[in-house]
């Protein structure tokens, strides 16, 4: 069994991108929550687990997901959620003491607000990603207040660790800065 390296924070602060490359320097499996769900689901978009029950979504995560921390052969880095914001203004707190024996330490990335909007806004303008978030920087504050509150949460529940990690748009820097927090 190989310990989570959970990363969490608000859409457009930089997850994926930076834990995809800090994975691949560091030799570890890198793993998308909403990947798995979409797989677990047989959907193709994030969109389209907005049409599941949301308990029915967290069973089939919390399954998943410990079927792959048994299985890793190395550590793990989940790209992932303190909480899911949907399209529509709700939130969802992610709830999976199941998995807090696997996680080694919660990982929260926080950006700019600026930052953030500039990184949606790309990605809505170049279709690679569509995002219908706020793109108001008061709601952007929220949402990452949100998100950073239920990671400290989550970590003391678990009795792990909480690293928050800053992304100010300097992408090697944030990558190493989660591979030293990994190592």
């Amino acid at each position: 069994m190989n310990k989570l390296y959970c990363v969490v924070g608000i859409n457009g602060v930089g997850k994926t991108a930076i834990s995809i490359e800090a994975a691949s320097k560091l030799g570890c499996e890198y793993v998308s929550s909403s990947g798995v769900l979409k797989s677990a689901m047989n959907v193709s978009s994030s969109s389209d687990l907005e049409k599941f029950d949301q308990s029915e979504l967290n069973k089939t995560y919390i399954t998943a997901m410990l079927g792959i921390a048994e299985r890793a052969m190395s550590p793990v880095i989940l790209d992932s959620h303190s909480v899911v914001f949907m399209e529509d203004g709700a939130e969802d707190v992610t709830q999976s003491p199941e998995l807090y024996p696997y996680f080694a330490t919660i990982m929260n990335i926080v950006a700019n607000p600026t930052l953030i909007k500039a990184r949606i806004e790309l990605d809505n303008q170049s279709g690679k990603k569509v995002r219908k978030f706020s793109l108001d920087e008061n709601d952007i504050i929220y949402r990452q207040n949100r998100s950073t509150q239920e990671a400290v949460r989550m970590a003391n529940d678990a009795g792990i660790s909480y690293i928050e990690l800053k992304n100010n748009g300097l992408f090697e820097l944030a990558v190493e800065d989660l591979c030293h927090a990994v190592r």
